[in-house]
């Protein structure tokens, strides 16, 4: 039998205990409530907002709208947030190689005696977002913003900012060759206009070519922090075995050296994809459609260097990418070499004097759930009361 319904409480303790249970019934329904209310007042944080002006084509891409493409040097859309790639082999990609016990190559700004460089040319950006609040107030503002860093062809410094007397506001690294700026503000009021912004000069030189191309090597130990420049990434499918079989039958033909053997993977790709704009997609359809812009043309030359246990990775300035592969000398002593796969030919040289705004095509970004192909600006607002949300303007401009 059971004891509760034999043996009842005391009337008066029985009143108290049901009293206590409506009470915290109440509080978990306004609990509830409350945070089905909040949740949909965010905005959608995995659907980046296109700036003013821009052509809404270039949301469906992922990628900010730009001028119209140079014929002599292809002007291509800028990414956003890339689309994940269909199951990628995420332990393959992250675990290291046996042959990577090699120390860790050298830091990403200092500048290497086997390639040569141009004067540096001066460039201010300003660069940072505008918050147009409606009619809501906007609590808890988070926002992140791809910041350009040190290479060895170009130089960074923060000439000024300009933020709200409420705004904090710091540099978050991702890796050696990414970071971001972070801004957050704990509210913007109804019908106000927020700007925050830093000033960067940037000084940028041109790559002129590697000293002697002929002396250098494919790395026989490849370094422990290039993981992700010898994988799968977004949309760069590297373990594939079409792509696989491309390396393969380039290896064949028995290059004389290591530098003519990343060329003939140069002029393979120049000649499998022709440049054409359009939605992003992976490197297999832009081979299968034998077109693609200078995303899926870098992305191609990526997946077959490394297919050829060459270290390659994405380069991305505004508007446009172009890929970089690693060679060494007999010393061990490596270099990451650029090339122009759309556009004029460049190879292992580059004239580009638009700011680097990242290197590399494989990121895990602590907002995103998935691997992100490049470092999208970012926005997230905790709730809005009493009205709609806010519109936003990343601003990156080059005086």
């Amino acid at each position: 039998m059971n004891r509760l319904t034999s043996n009842p409480l005391p009337y008066p303790i029985a009143k108290t205990m049901e009293r206590i249970l409506c009470v915290i019934t109440l509080a978990l329904s306004l609990q509830v409530f409350t945070s089905i209310t909040v949740q949909a007042q965010e905005p959608a944080e995995d659907v980046p907002v296109v700036p003013e002006g821009d052509d809404p084509s270039a949301q469906e891409k992922d990628k900010p709208n730009v001028q119209d493409p140079d014929p002599s040097e292809p002007a291509d859309n800028e990414p956003g947030n890339a689309k994940p790639d269909e199951k990628m082999d995420q332990e393959d990609t992250d675990k290291k190689d046996s042959n990577t016990d090699k120390d860790e190559a050298k830091s990403e700004a200092e500048p290497s005696k086997l390639i040569q460089y141009g004067e540096y040319r001066t460039e201010e950006l300003v660069l940072g977002m505008k918050l147009t609040a409606s009619t809501g107030l906007c609590k808890e503002i988070f926002a992140t913003i791809p910041m350009p860093m040190e290479y060895p062809e170009q130089k960074v410094r923060v000439t000024s900012t300009n933020f709200p007397a409420t705004a904090r506001y710091y540099v978050r690294p991702l890796t050696e060759t990414v970071q971001q700026l972070v801004i957050t503000m704990p509210a913007v009021a109804p019908n106000s206009v927020v700007e925050a912004t830093v000033r960067i000069e940037v000084q940028k030189a041109k790559i002129l070519g590697p000293t002697d191309p002929e002396a250098l090597v494919i790395p026989k130990k490849i370094p422990r922090n290039f993981a992700s420049f010898m994988g799968p990434s977004p949309l760069i499918e590297t373990n594939d075995a079409k792509i696989r079989k491309i390396a393969r039958e380039i290896a064949a033909t028995n290059p004389p050296n290591a530098w003519a053997h990343v060329e003939k993977i140069y002029d393979y790709v120049r000649e499998a994809i022709n440049y054409r704009e359009g939605k992003a997609k992976s490197v297999l359809d832009a081979l299968k459609d034998k077109e693609g812009d200078c995303e899926e043309m870098s992305g191609a030359f990526v997946a077959i260097c490394r297919a050829s246990k060459i270290p390659a990775r994405c380069v991305w300035v505004h508007g446009h990418a172009y890929p970089e592969f690693y060679l060494e000398d007999k010393d061990g002593n490596g270099c990451w070499f650029p090339c122009q796969v759309a556009g004029t030919r460049q190879f292992g040289s580059m004239d580009e004097m638009r700011p680097i705004l990242q290197k590399g095509d494989r990121f895990k970004v602590p907002e995103k759930t998935q691997p992100q192909r490049y470092v999208a600006e970012y926005l997230k607002v905790k709730s809005v009361v009493g009205g709609d949300g806010p519109d936003v303007e990343w601003i990156r401009n080059v005086k």
